[in-house]
């Protein structure tokens, strides 16, 4: 995963550290829904899909973060006018409710400041 040509240091940094036991990449479920509908829509390769849903299936080291009442909860401190997109606001919510970065290149989710985003 770390080698997206794209991906920022801080954030490979992180997949490194998943892929060497050290860290732990949580996935929100909406994420993952996303992608499956993303690729049947043949918006994104269906191959880079399959190959998430393996290593989420055989690694301790990628989870999927389930949508809870915390996710709820959180999602009223996301703001709608920064953040307008259900979706991307649930994702925000998951990573404030398990009090964890957030890797995410999108502008409006970096400058809603409920989460530390990184790139």
């Amino acid at each position: 995963m770390s080698s997206n040509p794209v991906l920022g240091s801080e954030a490979k940094h992180i997949f490194d550290q998943a892929e060497t036991g050290d860290d732990t990449v949580m996935i929100s479920a909406i994420t993952l829904l996303e992608a499956i509908y993303l690729a049947e829509k043949k918006k994104i390769p269906s191959e880079r899909v399959e190959a998430l849903i393996d290593r989420l299936e055989n690694s301790v080291n990628y989870v999927v973060a389930p949508i809870t009442f915390e996710v709820a909860v959180a999602i009223r401190e996301v703001s709608r006018e920064k953040v307008p997109d259900m979706p991307d606001r649930i994702i925000v919510a998951t990573a404030r409710s398990a009090h964890c970065k957030l890797i995410t290149r999108d502008k409006g989710i970096r400058a809603c400041s409920v989460v530390e985003p990184l790139w």
